[in-house]
């Protein structure tokens, strides 16, 4: 998450903000995303974009290697999340990680505890 939010941070233009948002839970997902209005990735590049070495666009204007949304990805799958890239209305790039809402987190018990 914070790899995304950095990148979204170095692409966004001059004067615009980077939110980042957690929406309530829909159908036992949760989502958090992160809504940039940079240049934003063509729908037919999203797919390479997140294999790992992939640099989009000229490689000339940006440091890094092309792993960021690929360790990005990794993480949400490792961790049973799903991970998509959509276009930001108005323009940009929204990075969306949605988890599953565990009925009885670990460690909590679904009877009352505390009485003895």
């Amino acid at each position: 998450m914070a790899n995304v939010v950095a990148n979204a941070l170095a692409v966004r233009p001059v004067g615009t903000v980077v939110r980042v948002e957690a929406l309530a839970a829909v159908d036992d997902v949760v989502e958090l995303r992160v809504i940039d209005h940079g240049p934003g990735i063509a729908a037919d590049d999203r797919e390479a974009a997140v294999q790992a070495f992939q640099r989009l666009g000229d490689g000339t204007t940006r440091a890094g290697v092309g792993l960021g949304l690929a360790i990005a990805e990794g993480f949400a799958d490792a961790m049973g999340a799903t991970f998509g890239l959509r276009d930001t209305p108005g323009g940009g790039l929204t990075v969306a990680f949605g988890f599953a809402v565990a009925a009885d987190p670990p460690g909590r018990s679904s009877t009352a505890s505390g009485a003895a």
